[in-house]
């Protein structure tokens, strides 16, 4: 009888680890996303669970489990030898298959992945077994499952029912064990009798109507969020200090990183983490804002030159007076059915980001910074605050905001020639300036006519000479790492094209249209250019990719280009007058140059488009933003709908990821806390024991043998003395400790006498302790 309860036991606890091994497995898979069937990794992670019960120091289970363990072991030569496989070289290949994996480089393999779900179960069943001695660590283990499951369900990620089941039974099973132990169980899992009750507690709660979407704990991501802003908030401050250089704004410190590749980098925030508020004060709501400009490539990385500019007027102002120019000296007239330009005015107020870099809307005139009126820095092409500003810290900025969809202008630009000697001869004045797109152009700024004779002038056309070409010079530069067929296949793309803006268009057309928009990005081979491996290997990329490539195409075709890192405005999230600009909106495009008119935005990211409708509302003159366009579900489209799938796994993953480290870290940080008072406490039981007397010893001692016999279900009952104790265990048949008897008989004689207690009684009852220890 004994025997058989034996092994009930042993199969049940078996049974139990078995599952909770699968269950880590399944999770561990999950959140990786490879693609293993539930069925395999169950059957795997049995035969793993079967052999490791061989080397288990039960003798009862090495009973149970010693003939399926020999037929594993027998089928697994058979095969071995049947389909002559060298274990050793495959093995190899399944552990760097798995690293290859990881990185993003190889596909999924099932066969390898099955070696790794057999060293993984053999590693974990080994850990549960430890982990199933101690009722404490099964109820920790217990509630770092279920908080793992919760925050699966906060980000979407469903877990299949039957593994839900499990879950469940087992923290049960806890539940109804650790109240067993205290009651005076003898932890030998009776709690198997109640089996049958908890496993159908369990079923009969999977089968109650549900919502179909996972619960979503409101409240404790609201915490959860705020928590995981503070701690960034310190990463990021850690990374800034010391270092003023990194306090300009990257759209990879937004949501990117530059782990997991050697040059543009991951995108492992998918959480809406707001940067910045903005309001509009004036004007219409444009789709982007410049934040740092680049103009040198290096096959893998984008760079900042700010060459040698004319400080009598601010570069970036110059964008704006160079088509101002140009428009004076044209003959375009304004559409009665669209406007062509308008003033803008915003309030930029930090909130989240801390960064030196100023955002503006290109053709930006103005900047005040209130009190600091004044206070930045132009180098270049970037406009830079002394010193990075933090949150609540606002500004002010001042724009006009062109429509380059114009039919006139496009025009226009067709028919600038590329000889670039456009600026070399004075320019005739048209004269008629009545409707013409130069006048709505300029009535934002109410110059003087000093101001207009200024920017209209020859002087001011020399001056666009130099800088024209000063802008070949350092934005026609390539990578002696770019291979020839980049060049190649920008020609095949435009040969059909006879003006520099066809062909930028005709680039940036080609790119939407024939590569995926992703952010799941393998590693770039050592050596390898990132445009080429984007544009031949890879096929798929986000906005940093996209605008490189048309930047580098572009600049082999002659056309002057710089990077652009900003903010692609949304529009979806309002709090009163102020929209939140968050971190999933930071963006990279192209910019052209063509001399004649200036720089042009062009964007070729798929799902990318101006949001500015310039037709005039009923005629009353008022320009409107398009409401349906470019909404922030809309912005990140993919014309496949797999592809869309897949971004949403993508953001998912990288967020548990990322809440993995939190919690791996909190975890850490409280293990070693509660380690260090555990050993404390002690430790300073060890030193009172220590410095006590023999009779106090032999106190403590007979305090700890009681305290282990309540923990065996025999326990000192209220009035009862210790002789009639001693007496009951004596009687009691299942009793079978006698020295534990003479123990208390001892005790007892020289408990309330003067005998002494000499050393050897001491080191006598000590060595019981020992011997006897649950």
């Amino acid at each position: 009888m004994k025997i058989k309860s034996e092994m009930v036991s042993e199969v049940y606890k078996f049974t139990r680890e078995f599952f909770i091994t699968m269950l880590i497995l399944y999770g561990i898979f999950k959140l990786l996303y490879w693609e293993i069937p539930t069925f395999y990794l169950f059957i795997a992670s049995l035969l793993m669970a079967i052999i490791t019960g061989v080397i288990s120091d039960n003798r009862v289970k090495k009973v149970i489990v010693v003939i399926p363990a020999m037929f594993v072991v027998i089928i697994f030569i058979i095969l071995i030898l049947y389909f002559n496989i060298n274990v050793f070289s495959f093995l190899g290949k399944a552990f760097f298959w798995n690293y290859e994996y990881v990185k993003g480089i190889k596909e999924f393999n099932l066969s390898y992945s099955m070696v790794t779900i057999c060293i993984l179960s053999v590693i974990i069943m080994q850990i549960i077994i430890r982990v199933e001695k101690n009722i404490s660590s099964k109820f920790i283990t217990a509630v770092i499952l279920l908080i793992f499951m919760i925050i699966c369900g906060m980000n979407n990620i469903q877990w299949s029912s039957v593994l839900t089941g499990i879950m469940l039974f087992y923290c049960f099973d806890i539940i109804v064990e650790a109240h067993l132990v205290k009651v005076g169980g003898t932890a030998r899992y009776a709690e198997a009798c109640l089996t049958p009750f908890i496993a159908l507690a369990v079923f009969l709660a999977m089968c109650l109507p549900s919502d179909k979407e996972p619960i979503k704990w409101v409240w404790v991501n609201h915490t959860l969020n705020s928590i995981s802003d503070n701690v960034q908030e310190l990463v990021y401050n850690i990374d800034q200090m010391g270092n003023e250089t990194k306090n300009e704004f990257d759209v990879k410190k937004a949501g990117f990183s530059d782990e997991g590749t050697s040059s543009f980098g991951k995108l492992i925030d998918g959480k809406e983490r707001n940067m910045f508020f903005l309001s509009i004060k004036n004007g219409i709501g444009t789709g982007y804002l410049d934040g740092v400009i680049l103009n040198t490539y290096t096959g893998s990385q984008w760079k900042k030159d700010e060459g040698d500019y004319d400080n009598y007027t601010e570069e970036y102002k110059m964008d704006l007076y160079e088509k101002l120019y140009n428009l004076y000296h044209t003959n375009l007239k304004q559409s009665p059915n669209e406007h062509f330009a308008e003033n803008i005015h915003y309030e930029i107020k930090f909130d989240k980001l801390k960064t030196k870099t100023i955002f503006r809307p290109e053709n930006s005139y103005d900047i005040d910074c209130g009190n600091e009126k004044n206070d930045f820095d132009v180098i270049g092409n970037n406009i830079y605050f002394p010193s990075k500003r933090e949150k609540g810290y606002s500004y002010d900025v001042y724009a006009v905001v062109m429509n380059m969809n114009n039919a006139g202008l496009k025009q226009y630009l067709r028919g600038l020639n590329e000889n670039g000697d456009y600026y070399k001869k004075i320019q005739d004045e048209k004269g008629n300036f009545e409707d013409s797109l130069f006048v709505e152009a300029i009535y934002p700024f109410k110059f003087k006519e000093d101001e207009i004779n200024y920017i209209t002038s020859d002087y001011f056309r020399q001056r666009l000479y130099e800088r024209s070409k000063k802008i070949k010079e350092e934005y026609l530069q390539t990578s002696s790492t770019t291979p020839e067929r980049v060049r190649k296949l920008a020609q095949e793309i435009t040969k059909d094209c006879t003006n520099q803006y066809d062909k930028a268009e005709a680039i940036c057309n080609y790119l939407k249209d024939n590569y995926a928009y992703t952010t799941k990005i393998n590693q770039l081979p050592e050596g390898k250019d990132a445009v080429d491996n984007f544009l031949f290997e890879q096929k798929k990329g986000y906005c940093i990719y996209f605008a490189s490539a048309m930047a580098i195409m572009c600049r082999y075709l002659d056309i002057p280009t710089r990077y652009v890192d900003g903010v692609a405005l949304a529009y979806s999230d309002m709090d009163e007058n102020w929209y939140k600009v968050k971190t999933k909106e930071a963006h990279a495009w192209t910019e052209i140059y063509i001399e004649g008119f200036g720089w042009i935005r062009m964007d070729p990211t798929p799902g990318y488009k101006d949001i500015e409708n310039w037709k005039i509302n009923g005629g009353n003159g008022e320009i409107y933003v398009d409401p349906t366009h470019n909404k922030l579900e809309d912005k990140f489209k993919i014309s496949v709908q797999e592809n869309e799938e897949q971004r949403s796994e993508e953001n998912i993953f990288g967020t548990i990821l990322l809440w993995l480290k939190y919690i791996f870290l909190g975890v850490t940080f409280s293990a070693t806390l509660i380690l260090l008072v555990i050993g404390m406490i002690i430790w300073n039981k060890k030193r009172i024991y220590k410095k006590s007397s023999n009779r106090e010893k032999t106190f403590i001692c007979m305090k700890k043998i009681m305290s282990n016999l309540e923990k065996q279900g025999y326990v000192l009952m209220e009035g009862e003395t210790l002789k009639e104790f001693k007496e009951r265990l004596e009687n009691d048949k299942t009793f079978e400790n006698i020295d534990i008897v003479k123990l208390l008989e001892w005790f007892q004689d020289i408990r309330y006498s003067s005998k002494v207690i000499t050393e050897e009684d001491i080191s006598w009852v000590e060595h019981f302790i020992a011997a006897n220890r649950k």
